[in-house]
């Protein structure tokens, strides 16, 4: 639902994007990276191929709308770190990235990405991490 509607739509692209940061969730949020990788292969290689041909900038437009639109919501965290991540791994923009896991630690230092985001923020800053 949520993931697979709004990122599919957003691209001109047939790619299974939900399912794709679903498995990132099962290896990152859950530590079952053979659950993720296995479900990933099954995935045809035409379809896995074609996410390295996606246009994630329209992706960005719509994080930065949703971050607009919805700058009181509880829920703005989670905005964030999906943007920051998707600065990092695919717009390869670490300083844009830095900025959004910033907002979560200065901003948000309740929220549930809080310990992920200042990790990813101090591996873009270069600091060694245990």
């Amino acid at each position: 639902a949520g993931c697979t509607e709004i990122c599919e739509s957003a691209i001109k692209e047939k790619a299974p994007i939900g399912d794709v940061m679903r498995y990132l969730m099962y290896s990152r949020s859950y530590g079952d990276r053979e659950h993720a990788r296995a479900k990933y292969r099954k995935i045809p290689e035409n379809k896995r191929e074609g996410l390295t041909k996606v246009d994630y900038s329209l992706a960005e437009e719509n994080y930065l709308k949703i971050i607009d639109a919805h700058a009181g919501s509880i829920l703005l965290d989670n905005s964030y770190f999906r943007l920051g991540e998707l600065y990092e791994s695919r717009l390869k923009n670490p300083e844009k990235a830095k900025e959004m896991y910033q907002k979560i630690i200065f901003e948000h230092p309740s929220s549930i990405y809080l310990v992920d985001a200042r990790k990813r923020f101090r591996k873009l800053r270069g600091d060694q991490i245990n």
